[in-house]
């Protein structure tokens, strides 16, 4: 087994590889740094409401891969 690892600055090009990764079967890791991810205060808020709602009970969780097949 051998491991290439790519850094793509370019959203774009990173769908690109994926599609050509997936086209031809091999199985493929995104690792995207965090800094990349800005919080609003309102999705903040709305993160610990849906954990709190979760851990009360008054909902459920969805499995990764069904999450994926709705977007």
């Amino acid at each position: 087994m051998t491991t290439i690892t790519a850094t793509i600055e370019n959203e774009k090009d990173v769908k690109v590889v994926q599609e050509i990764l997936e086209r031809f079967g091999i199985p493929y890791q995104i690792d995207e740094s965090a800094e990349n991810y800005v919080f609003s205060a309102e999705q903040i808020a709305d993160f610990e409401l849906t954990k709190q709602e979760f851990l009360a009970g008054k909902s459920t969780a969805k499995d990764w891969e069904d999450i994926k097949t709705i977007n």
